[in-house]
């Protein structure tokens, strides 16, 4: 598994390398030493020739510090458009006979916290409302 973070604020990055097998992490990236460390007595091997190329420990320095961040900032712009979009709900009304209640349902709505509420004359009503 590969990936990284930006934080927005301090603009600071971070990523990360984990190979695993049946759940298990076998080997990881150090971004502190720039290596492979094995930690699995099995990955060693692994590790000593990984660490010893070292066009591959560059291209992970590069593909974490550089790619991966610039990949991420691309996902997080085209996502806005659907992070940020807001959908208002439908809204339909149900009173079964005329003495029942009337019962509102709104959905379709993004993002999820919406707040629904009964009206009379332009202000709130909440006497006998159950939320739900």
């Amino acid at each position: 598994m590969y990936g990284c973070s930006r934080d927005d604020e301090t603009e600071q990055t971070e990523g990360f390398g984990q190979l695993g097998y049946n759940g298990e992490n076998f080997l990881e990236y150090d971004m502190k030493t720039l290596t492979w460390k094995s930690r699995k007595q099995q990955a060693n091997f692994m590790q000593d020739e990984w660490n010893r190329d070292i066009s591959r420990l560059g291209f992970w320095k590069i593909y974490f510090s550089q790619t991966c961040i610039d990949c991420l900032k691309k996902q997080v712009d085209n996502g806005k458009s659907t992070l940020m979009r807001t959908v208002p709900p439908s809204v339909s009304l149900l009173q079964k006979t005329p003495s029942s209640p009337v019962t509102c349902h709104a959905t379709g709505f993004y993002p999820s916290g919406v707040m629904v509420s009964w009206q009379k004359d332009g202000q709130d009503h909440h006497e006998d409302v159950e939320n739900g």
